[in-house]
């Protein structure tokens, strides 16, 4: 071992944790020694070492390229990393919201769907803390102030509109009311 190979195997473990990088390496064979071994060394041995930007800034950058790739099983090690770097859960949830409008609807919630298994397995996520970002209570204050915009417009919407694109124009659907303006420009 050499000391690059050496720091990146010290950052990886730091980030990830000594039990992912164990199963990381169990699995080694003389096809997926070479990988390990240039992972290890030029991801974690040379960029995640460098100076200029902090561990959990790093973390989130990770998660939201991560994200925008669809990359769901690298996403799961990474949220871990990302934990163990000092981001919490509402940053983590913003990074994800963040990506969402730049990478896409489908790759966000995949993206949701990966972290959300992973911060509900872990033990050092408390259960409160995940309470506090996704609980009821915010869903239905943010209703409420929905529903006070709207109505100045003479009624009172419960439901979300949903738009389709039809003869290369977005128009919304029947189901939740119509309108002379562009669906743009609502809020």
């Amino acid at each position: 071992m050499d000391q690059q190979f050496e720091d990146g195997l010290r950052m990886r473990k730091q980030v990830m944790g000594d039990t992912f990088v164990e199963k990381a390496f169990a699995g080694i064979d003389s096809f997926t020694a070479p990988l390990q071994d240039f992972v290890t060394r030029n991801a974690w041995g040379t960029v995640w070492c460098r100076d200029g930007l902090d561990l959990k800034t790093r973390s989130l950058m990770t998660l939201s390229m991560l994200t925008a790739l669809g990359r769901a099983h690298e996403i799961r090690g990474h949220v871990r990393g990302a934990v163990n770097n000092g981001a919490s859960v509402k940053e983590i949830q913003e990074v994800l919201l963040h990506a969402s409008v730049y990478c896409g609807m489908p790759l966000a919630i995949d993206a949701f769907r990966c972290v959300h298994e992973v911060l509900k397995d872990q033990a050092s996520t408390s259960m409160t803390e995940l309470a506090g970002v996704c609980n009821g209570a915010d869903f239905n204050q943010l209703m409420g102030k929905r529903q006070a915009r709207h109505a100045d417009e003479g009624a009172c919407r419960t439901m979300l509109p949903t738009y389709s694109l039809t003869d290369q124009r977005i128009v919304r659907n029947a189901r939740s009311g119509s309108s002379d303006r562009s669906p743009f420009q609502r809020y």
